[in-house]
């Protein structure tokens, strides 16, 4: 985990803001990258505005909030399978703590109020959508495992593939017929290799 990620003092914001603001390269490459994308996305001070200002409480307290729930977005990537209901009988999932907003010191308040480009995904408005969604592709029913794959571009073209919903997206009448066709295939194939090869 980051410092920034894992730091959630206003303190520390306001001082490696301030710091940035005077000299960019007197700050951590991580800090520079994650101010300049929060100037980009609430705007950037101005060079003249004091330091007091520019990182002022609700400033900081709102950056605060955007490391928060980048915190919890990867959280759900690598967590969001304890979560997942199993067991056909209905025992709950064990889940875990770090699941939970309240977690990270946020609440659905706050992800409401954080744009989702904040968390890297410009298609959703607000960063509780992004969470939303991340809960359903890292805490449904279909688990994936892209690892063990030796080309990245695969590796790649499957995580973009079930982040983006393509995989699960529901099928036309076509294509469930084109599916159910190539089953039926498969099987018949199946029985004539088992017939034949006893």
């Amino acid at each position: 985990m980051s410092a920034i990620t894992s730091v959630f003092n206003d303190g520390v914001f306001a001082e490696q803001f301030e710091r940035y603001r005077r000299d960019p390269a007197s700050v951590d490459e991580t800090w520079r990258q994650y101010f300049r994308i929060a100037e980009s996305l609430f705007g950037g001070p101005s060079a003249s505005a004091p330091a007091s200002q520019a990182a002022g409480v609700v400033e900081t307290a709102l950056l605060a909030k955007v490391a928060a729930a980048a915190s919890l977005q990867q959280a759900i990537r690598m967590y969001g399978h304890y979560a997942v209901q199993l067991d056909p009988l209905g025992s709950p999932p064990p889940g875990a703590d770090e699941l939970h907003p309240e977690f990270h010191g946020l609440t659905d308040a706050d992800l409401a109020q954080i744009p989702g480009a904040a968390l890297g995904d410009d298609r959703f408005a607000t960063a509780k959508d992004v969470i939303e969604r991340k809960r359903r592709v890292y805490s449904g029913r279909i688990g994936y495992e892209v690892w063990h794959l030796e080309v990245n571009e695969e590796r790649n073209w499957f995580r973009k593939a079930f982040r983006d919903g393509v995989i699960t997206r529901p099928l036309t009448a076509d294509e469930k017929k084109q599916v159910l066709r190539r089953l039926n295939e498969v099987d018949g194939l199946e029985r004539f290799l088992g017939r034949a090869y006893q």
